[in-house]
């Protein structure tokens, strides 16, 4: 009986550890597109001159990064992220002091630099309980609109593949939003949230319009949320 237990065991224990990687590297390829984005619009902020909104999206990466490094424990990985959020704080920094022009673009392009570096790198070590998101919970709130957006304009031009990377990136910061609040119905919310996520990033379709259809189930548990906080 043993004989035949312990094999068992041991392919439960392969399974749901591949089963775990597997996950952990689609939320962090999800989590990179989202960092492209708000690489490419910082530049758009840089180009007008709106140092403000470059620093409300450095705060987004920076939240982005954090949720990133839950993904594992190992000081390899946390190691592994440490340029990027140099990167990240060097963009912001210029800011701040005002910089623009081609100084500017250069301090988005050793961000964009090293987020590209990310394609190559896994999450090492056991996965870390989510924590809610730094600084203001607004600022936090125009991120998930953002990355809805994105989510929708990639839907809209029949770019199903990079919408569902979007929403794998909702599921993260689910996981965030849920630690906010210890309320039952904070927590009943941010569950609706993200099985909405879920159903959209899993769903089968590669029709456009049926996928928007369900980015708009993720923004109705959005709003859901507003009437109930």
């Amino acid at each position: 009986m043993v004989r035949l237990v312990l094999p068992l065991l041991i392919t439960v224990a392969v399974v749901a550890s591949l089963a775990a990687q597997q996950e952990s590297t689609a939320a962090t390829a999800s989590l990179r597109k989202t960092l492209l984005s708000l690489t490419t619009q910082s530049q758009r902020w840089i180009d007008d001159n709106d140092t403000r909104s470059v620093q409300r999206i450095t705060s987004h990466m920076g939240i982005v990064i954090d949720i990133l490094a839950t993904r594992g424990d190992s000081p390899e990985w946390k190691q592994a992220l440490e340029p990027l959020r140099q990167a990240v704080k060097g963009l912001d920094a210029a800011t701040r002091q005002g910089t623009k022009g081609a100084e500017s673009t250069k301090k988005v392009e050793e961000v964009r630099k090293q987020v590209e570096a990310l394609a190559a790198m896994t999450p090492s070590g056991k996965p870390m309980p989510a924590k809610a998101p730094a600084g203001v919970m607004k600022n936090f709130m125009y991120l998930l609109d953002s990355t809805l957006y994105d989510a929708r304009t990639a839907a809209d031009e029949g770019d199903l593949k990079t919408a569902r990377l979007y929403v794998g990136s909702l599921t993260e910061f689910g996981g965030s939003l849920k630690t906010v609040k210890k309320t039952q119905v904070w927590s009943q919310s941010a569950d609706a949230f993200i099985e909405a996520t879920k159903t959209a990033a899993n769903a089968k379709t590669e029709d456009s319009k049926k996928f928007r259809e369900l980015l708009t189930a993720i923004r109705a548990s959005c709003e859901d949320c507003h009437e109930k906080k």
